[in-house]
């Protein structure tokens, strides 16, 4: 995986770059083939992910094709041939779409990118994404902008957050903090909304062998169910009594040992399929989804899922893709980027390492 990512180089969208006739750097967001980027006299295989240079070339073998994403804006290029990237995203060029999710797609993907590119997670490994001169790489020209280190962007999180949602949210600071050393514990997921069915809560384990209780109340703190496990996680049905779908619950853990600890508190909403459909049928309005190759499409709807509060669906499809190709930066590293919005940073690189 190493070496298989350029470094990422560019502001935040919508920020005025210093040689205003260059297109922003450009993102490979899926591919088949052979690709192959040309810069400054150095060539490299890419795989999705990757971020190239305006002024560079890409080669695509026999039967190859790309998707490219750069400000915003997506390209489709296939067939054995080479193109400067630059006159692709020229405001005449054919094919380009921005329209509709793309734009919102946009912005996460770049804050995965910026993400894996800040010097500040330089110890978590999310990929051998650089930045600054002198990287040794051959792309030392590239570098991120001022203020774009935490990686989020325009990225935001949908309704709610901030109103309710207290325990969510994004920017600067929310991947520090991780539960389970010493005597603290912390509640990770779920969080939001849930559809109906099974649900596994899950916590991280404090030092020493305790028993934990789960407790899961209405907005009022009255208990709705109290249990007791050894183990760091436990499965409830939401579809019996006393659970009622469109109802906000909050929940908590507490060790039962002493010195007690406890845990900070997540709220889950029991939704219904409606609002997930809601959702993907937002995704299939864009205007780019009809020619987006499936790992694509699988992508703008977790962010679509996620941006609609559908937090454990959007990490479904994550882990389902990732499963399925892993081989696939990008996937790997917005799957990655979405835990380390909700401050999950050990989640992020459980997630940024799994096969």
């Amino acid at each position: 995986m190493k070496n298989q990512l350029l470094i990422w180089a560019c502001a935040l969208l919508g920020m005025v770059s210093a040689q205003a006739q260059e297109v922003a750097p450009v993102a490979l967001v899926a591919a088949s083939g052979k690709v192959v980027y040309s810069s400054g006299g150095a060539k490299q295989k890419l795989v999705p992910g990757a971020v190239m240079k305006s002024s560079g070339t890409l080669t695509l073998g026999k039967n190859g094709s790309a998707l490219l994403l750069s400000d915003g804006r997506f390209k489709q290029l296939s067939g054995k041939q080479s193109w400067v990237l630059a006159s692709q995203f020229q405001a005449s060029a054919e094919g380009v779409s921005r329209l509709s999710f793309d734009q919102t797609f946009s912005n996460y993907v770049m804050s995965a990118l910026q993400l894996a590119a800040s010097p500040e997670n330089a110890g978590d490994a999310w990929g051998a994404v650089r930045t600054g001169t002198g990287t040794g790489d051959g792309w030392g020209s590239v570098r991120t902008g001022t203020g774009t280190g935490d990686g989020w962007g325009n990225v935001r999180t949908g309704t709610g957050t901030g109103d309710g949602w207290g325990v969510v949210r994004t920017g600067t600071g929310t991947g520090d903090g991780w539960g389970g050393k010493g005597n603290s514990i912390r509640a990770i997921r779920p969080f939001g909304k849930v559809l109906p069915g099974t649900a596994t809560f899950r916590w991280s384990k404090p030092a020493g062998n305790r028993s934990f209780k789960l407790i899961i109340s209405d907005m009022r703190n009255q208990t709705v169910l109290e249990t007791t496990t050894v183990d760091t996680f436990f499965t409830v049905d939401l579809t019996q009594p006393p659970f009622q779908a469109g109802v906000t619950y909050q929940w908590s853990i507490a060790s039962n040992e002493s010195p007690a600890a406890v845990s900070n508190t997540l709220q889950i909403e029991l939704s219904d399929a409606a609002g997930r459909k809601a959702a993907i049928e937002r995704v299939q309005r864009a205007a780019s989804h009809a020619q987006n190759p499936p790992e694509v499409q699988m992508l703008m709807q977790a962010v679509s899922l996620e941006q609609a509060d559908f937090f454990e669906e959007a990490a479904g499809i994550y882990s389902t893709l990732q499963k399925s190709q892993p081989k696939n930066q990008l996937a790997r590293l917005m799957h990655a980027a979405f835990w380390m919005r909700y401050g999950l940073k050990e989640v992020a690189r459980e997630a940024y390492h799994k096969n």
